[in-house]
């Protein structure tokens, strides 16, 4: 048999008729919908969309090509029903691999397991129930007249809907377990309709149908519960945000008065000292005065540490987080080279340098060290590189974090402090890396900070 044996008989020829075709052009349209995000407002968006489009349809023009032509050579039978189990994961499959930013490799996966379950229940129950009705009522004379188109673009349309109005892609922190079940869910229903179908679809049509039916109310129920726990985890992420930024403005607060205060005092201090130092001078009491210039400059040592790196909002949470080591009798090295408008959301850039120190901070309390805090953040060309050293006894086979923070009092909230973390280094295409080496627990990041990162969400 020729290799493009497939595309004559089905496309020229149309031995399965014009709804065969039909079914496949509207099922690549609908993996082509759920994989892009179109602005119909913008032509290039428009254009890439449909070059992929053409780009699925001629994918999986060449893979049914393929596929019949191994079925022919090894006389294999039943290959009209075999090949769709093949084309459709792939094709998905090569979606999940674009460098869009859709999101992680991970999320993109879960959706091409789960557009493939869907398109296989829409082209199973469209067959089923169609081939029922043809068998009771007859062949239909058009395709205006094929119930079989009915129900596939219905399906199909429902799924690109509810890829669309419940996508996880608009979330930014995503848990791997979820993404898991999820997966091992669709993959499930897949395996089960692969099974229904050489077992009992010729047989027992009907419940062949009742079980598609049910299957598709399954994922749809799965793929929900899903969204409703990403949605769920995000709130609680942006909760903590907001209130460590509650808590990062208060505190500098009370950093301020504390250093008004402070300056107050040394500002009378300053005034007493003038007034006896011009009080000598007046009745040239000169012994007297060199006696007590000695003893200011053996006494003066007024220290005022405060945290100033040009950026307005970075200089809160550093100089909170500060205000929080001295507190533990502990001190920070800042090493912060950073312009005055960072562009990174603000409640990331709070959530994420607080989350690092407090760390740092509670891992020394708690292991009795005050050995004082590394910090370094530069800006340096689109990147935010940022270096954390905190001095530590745990070993190096601790690195698995949920042994280096067991210890902690509010294991909870610490659980989500270094999801946290990571997930807004992810958020901004960078990586982040922990490590112990030679007693000194590293945090190593870097954040892609590109000029539509800036501003409130």
């Amino acid at each position: 048999m020729n290799f493009f044996d497939y595309f004559i008989n089905y496309y020229v020829h149309h031995i399965f008729g014009v709804t065969y075709i039909i079914t496949e052009l509207v099922a690549c349209l609908c993996v082509s919908l759920v994989f892009n995000s179109v602005n119909f407002k913008k032509p290039k968006e428009v254009l890439r969309f449909l070059l992929d489009y053409v780009l699925t349809w001629l994918s999986y023009i060449f893979l049914s090509c393929f596929i019949y032509f191994l079925f022919e050579e090894s006389n294999a039978s039943s290959y009209s029903d075999s090949m769709r189990f093949f084309t459709w994961p792939i094709i998905s499959l090569l979606h999940s691999l674009y460098p869009t930013k859709t999101g992680k490799y991970t999320m993109r996966l879960m959706n091409a397991i789960a557009v493939t379950s869907f398109v296989i229940l829409a082209i199973n129950i469209s067959g089923t129930i169609g081939g029922l009705i043809t068998d009771n009522v007859g062949v239909p004379s058009s395709l205006l007249s094929d119930i079989t188109f009915y129900l596939i673009l219905l399906v199909l349309i429902l799924t690109v809907v509810l890829f669309k109005i419940f996508s996880p892609f608009k979330f930014h922190y995503v848990k791997r377990l979820p993404v898991l079940l999820i997966e091992i869910v669709f993959l499930i229903s897949y395996a089960i309709v692969i099974l229904t179908t050489y077992l009992i679809s010729n047989e027992k049509p009907i419940y062949s149908a009742i079980l598609f039916i049910a299957l598709l109310f399954m994922d749809f129920i799965a793929y929900i519960v899903f969204y409703l726990n990403v949605e769920n985890y995000n709130k609680i992420i942006d909760f903590q945000m907001k209130a460590m930024k509650a808590e990062s403005e208060k505190s500098q607060i009370e950093i301020s008065n504390s250093k008004y205060e402070e300056l107050h005092q040394i500002k009378h201090e300053l005034n007493n000292e003038m007034a006896i130092l011009e009080r000598l001078t007046k009745e040239k009491k000169y012994d007297e005065l060199e006696k007590y210039f000695a003893d200011i400059s053996q006494n003066a040592h007024v220290v005022i540490d405060f945290v100033d790196c040009g950026n307005a909002l970075l200089n809160t949470v550093l100089n909170m987080e500060l205000s929080k080591a001295h507190a533990q009798d502990l001190n920070i090295n800042f090493h912060i080279s950073v312009p005055k408008d960072l562009p990174m959301d603000l409640e990331d850039m709070t959530s994420l340098f607080t989350n690092l120190l407090d760390n740092a901070i509670e891992s020394e309390v708690r292991d009795h060290l005050f050995t004082p805090i590394e910090m370094k953040a530069v800006f340096d060309g689109n990147y935010l590189l940022l270096d954390v050293l905190n001095a530590t006894i745990a070993a190096k086979e601790d690195i698995s974090l949920g042994l280096l923070h067991s210890q902690k009092t509010d294991r909870l909230n610490h659980g989500y402090g270094t999801k946290i973390i990571d997930s807004i280094c992810r958020k901004y295409s960078g990586v982040s890396k922990f490590y112990i080496e030679d007693g000194i627990f590293h945090f190593s990041g870097m954040l892609l900070l590109v000029g539509d990162n800036n501003g409130n969400k």
